[in-house]
């Protein structure tokens, strides 16, 4: 079997782990369709998901690539750093215009939009699965847990003007506690993008709420690491709550509804 990777060009886009997974994907759905094996390219994880500290990395970081499913086999992704010979190695550039014109989400693309997509599973780093059960065993029991995007989603960060009052409501401390007790758990883990002070006032309702900084093994200066912990804390919780209406059942058929709520019913990414 051949191997083949992309080549990206210099990211001017705010993408980030999200993003890339979705292109990762793209990348895996092409190979497979070629009958060649992945090395994964180098992604830019941009720095304004990440106090402002950009990263350059293949992901392997962050998902399992040993245990990539495609069709319901084993398929494996290779990491960026290998000994296999580059002459073996078939490269497909992504200019800076299509990687531009798609804001660096790639299913966009001409290049991809034409080919079917095969059922496929890219699971998260088992060392990352590991530390996010370890968190579910501290909270115990059943939990709630409820993703809150708020970032510069809702405020122009250049005038901090509020610029989606919806959004602004859904992820208010109010409008959380509405969707805590639709859920019924006592105890509520929060992932957030937002400060962990902004809902303060929810630590004086009848539900115990908790945040990444109540846990000594979240003390993480990689927020994509974090956010791909949390992810998995998330999918250990009772009840599952996103900001907005997703379907993850297009990457595998065990994220088919996969959330129980949405705190906007309006598509976009968590």
């Amino acid at each position: 079997m051949k191997y083949l990777t992309f080549k990206l060009p210099p990211a001017r886009s705010g993408a980030g782990i999200g993003h890339h997974l979705g292109n990762l994907y793209l990348f895996l759905n092409f190979a497979y369709r070629n009958n060649s094996h992945l090395i994964s390219p180098i992604f830019l994880l941009h720095g304004k998901h990440n106090s402002s500290k950009f990263l350059r990395t293949d992901l392997s970081r962050y998902f399992q690539f040993d245990s990539v499913i495609v069709d319901g086999k084993n398929f494996p992704i290779i990491p960026y750093v290998n000994s296999i010979d580059p002459g073996n190695i078939e490269i497909v550039n992504i200019d800076q215009k299509t990687y531009d014109s798609c804001g660096g989400c790639l299913s966009k693309s001409d290049l991809f939009s034409c080919i079917p997509n095969h059922p496929m599973y890219i699971p998260t780093n088992s060392t990352l699965i590991g530390i996010a059960k370890n968190v579910s065993e501290i909270v115990s029991g059943k939990y709630t847990c409820i993703h809150v995007r708020r970032g510069d989603r809702v405020f122009n960060l250049k005038t901090n003007d509020v610029r989606d009052e919806e959004l602004d409501y859904a992820t208010s401390p109010k409008n959380i506690l509405k969707f805590a007790k639709l859920c019924g758990n006592k105890k509520v883990y929060i992932m957030t993008d937002e400060s962990p002070d902004f809902f303060s006032s929810l630590l004086d309702s009848e539900f115990d709420f908790f945040f990444y900084k109540d846990f000594d093994i979240l003390n993480i200066k990689d927020n994509f690491l974090l956010y791909q912990i949390e992810n998995e804390i998330m999918r250990f919780a009772d009840k599952k709550v996103s900001t907005f209406s997703v379907d993850y059942s297009v990457f595998h058929e065990t994220h088919k509804d996969f959330y129980d709520f949405y705190l906007l019913n309006r598509k976009g990414h968590t």
